[in-house]
């Protein structure tokens, strides 16, 4: 991440590409960068025509950083290009279950051939138009309401819906947990030995989306959080509440994510950057989870105890949430550990593993919280502590939360078993 940039050359939300007329997908790219961006999303609305069954297609929407018109900038030897994936939304209407699942992967397919000749990630997921209500209440569909780019169709009329005031606390903890997970991942490549430049990209990215991601989190708990990474860059500098060393983090985290230097972090020490972070970190996530489950005085020596136990009664007004649940206790799931209470064993049993391992992340990922609760994940995951942990807690996070997760680790050469998940060995 490096140096601080100053923020305030980036254009204006809203601004056009130069000499297009169009809204702008970077923050900081010239010309040159937004047409070739331009280029890359109308390939990818040519690909959706071609394959999406006639009629199915309610709207293809580019979101993530580029959707805002913030994507990010790298400027190499070859010149400036761009550095984030570019994220794509596709909402279809009269499509089952298996023919969405197949659309996915069959645009999954043509994309990676796409993402391979453009040297740059292309993501796309597909969600039926009936599910929009429920995406409108995640951090994501807010996200999409205010930060998107229709491509094809229009945006539906159950993603207008989107308010900051209906997102659920616990999406929100979750948003935490899915980017400090990278701090796991980074802390497995390093343990595999002197990272190469591929992994050495990797983990510099990894940093920069795990402390954006918990100060986010912070954000939304604090009354201040912001669909735009620069309102939120501006609304985190400008707070007292938070300490002044992890402000600086994500002011490099987002100078990062705006114009990334790989270079500047050719020569640095990453595993002593790793430890400061996850050190650094540790506090400003467990204020989240402070905030989160409404306990001040929570330590991380309860914190399992109770995550777990509040875990039990999320979604109680809500039939979809009692249908998770059911689901989840119906599925074969660790021996609970016999110091957490019954409430809390009992709220272990019945979440599914996406939860389970979100509730697990802080005592896999700090050393803080490992120290104070040594037990509970090892015991659910069935690893010791350390790097067979770790490893643990990969292949289950990649069997269970990320799809993307498996390629990527195989690009880095990580030998993992991702068909497995560790926490679903027996009933508790």
């Amino acid at each position: 991440m490096g140096r601080p940039r100053a923020l305030s050359t980036a254009p204006p939300l809203g601004a056009a590409s130069p000499d297009s007329g169009r809204p702008r997908y970077t923050a900081l790219g010239g010309p040159a960068v937004e047409a070739r961006v331009h280029a890359l999303v109308e390939r990818v609305g040519s690909l959706v025509d071609a394959h999406a069954p006639p009629g199915a297609c309610v709207a293809l929407l580019l979101v993530g950083g580029y959707g805002r018109g913030e994507g990010g900038v790298e400027r190499g030897l070859a010149g400036p290009r761009p550095h984030n994936n570019l994220d794509f939304l596709l909402v279809v209407r009269g499509l089952g279950a298996r023919e969405r699942r197949a659309l996915g992967a069959r645009l999954g397919e043509l994309l990676e051939d796409l993402a391979a000749g453009a040297g740059l990630g292309l993501d796309l997921g597909v969600i039926a138009e009936r599910a929009l209500p429920g995406l409108a209440r995640r951090v994501m569909g807010y996200d999409v309401r205010h930060g998107h780019r229709v491509v094809r169709g229009a945006l539906p009329p159950a993603l207008r819906a989107a308010r900051l005031e209906r997102i659920r606390p616990a999406d929100v903890g979750a948003l935490a947990t899915n980017r400090a997970a990278l701090l796991v991942f980074n802390a497995v490549l390093l343990d595999a030995g002197e990272p190469g430049p591929a992994a050495r990209r990797a983990i510099v990215k990894h940093a920069a989306k795990a402390t954006l991601g918990v100060g986010d989190a912070l954000l939304f708990f604090r009354g201040a959080y912001h669909w735009s990474y620069r309102e939120k860059g501006r609304r985190m500098a400008a707070r007292r509440d938070v300490p002044a060393a992890f402000r600086a983090l994500y002011a490099e985290a987002l100078a990062f994510r705006f114009a990334p230097d790989h270079a500047a972090w050719a020569s640095r020490d990453l595993r002593a950057h790793h430890a400061a972070l996850v050190e650094a970190l540790a506090p400003i996530h467990l204020a989240v989870e402070r905030l989160r489950l409404g306990r001040p005085r929570l330590g991380w020596a309860g914190h399992a105890e109770a995550a777990f136990a509040g875990a039990l009664g999320e979604d109680v007004w809500s039939s979809r949430g009692w249908a998770r649940k059911a689901r989840a206790g119906s599925r074969g799931s660790p021996k609970a550990p016999a110091h957490l209470s019954r409430r809390a064993r009992l709220g272990l049993r019945l979440t599914d593993p996406a939860q389970r391992l979100a509730l697990l992340l802080p005592s896999v990922a700090y050393p803080a919280a490992a120290r104070r609760d040594p037990l509970t994940a090892p015991a659910i995951l069935g690893a010791p502590p350390g790097p067979a942990l770790r490893r643990a807690y990969l292949r289950a996070w990649g069997a269970a939360c990320d799809p993307s997760f498996a390629p990527a680790a195989r690009r880095l050469g990580l030998d993992l078993d991702l068909h497995h998940d560790p926490t679903e060995r027996g009933r508790a």
